[in-house]
């Protein structure tokens, strides 16, 4: 299921009125971070972060009406296998999300980084 790691042991509360780290997958839906800079969801019984909102808006809403503002991601970052999609930093370097972490690509010219819309993968083309 989600496979990005999120704080072990940390004790928040978060706008359910839900504690950080023990969630029921069923009952709660994802949800921002308290400081609002990332994308949470239940997964395996516990809090996990899906993706960093690090864009100018953060992470806002929950449920269906999150709105995470994702500008840009930095290799490194957390993220969710088969759930982060493809993204383009710049129209040189593709982000992909391989083994719970952003990796950087960069595209080979005269390629360029781009995707279809919002919610198609990005590629090099």
């Amino acid at each position: 299921m989600l496979s990005a790691s999120a704080s072990v042991g940390t004790t928040v509360t978060v706008p359910s009125g839900r504690v950080m780290g023990r969630c029921d997958p069923v009952k709660d839906a994802a949800v921002c971070s308290p400081d609002g800079t990332a994308q949470m969801s239940c997964g395996q019984g516990r809090w996990m972060t899906v993706q960093l909102c690090d864009g100018a808006k953060g992470c806002t809403g929950r449920g269906d009406d999150l709105v995470c503002d994702q500008k840009k991601v930095k290799a490194g970052d957390a993220c969710t296998p088969n759930v982060s999609l493809p993204r383009c930093n710049d129209p040189k370097t593709l982000m992909r999300c391989m083994k719970g972490k952003w990796v950087q690509t960069l595209c080979a010219p005269p390629g360029k980084c781009h995707s279809q819309t919002i919610d198609s993968p990005a590629l090099c083309e």
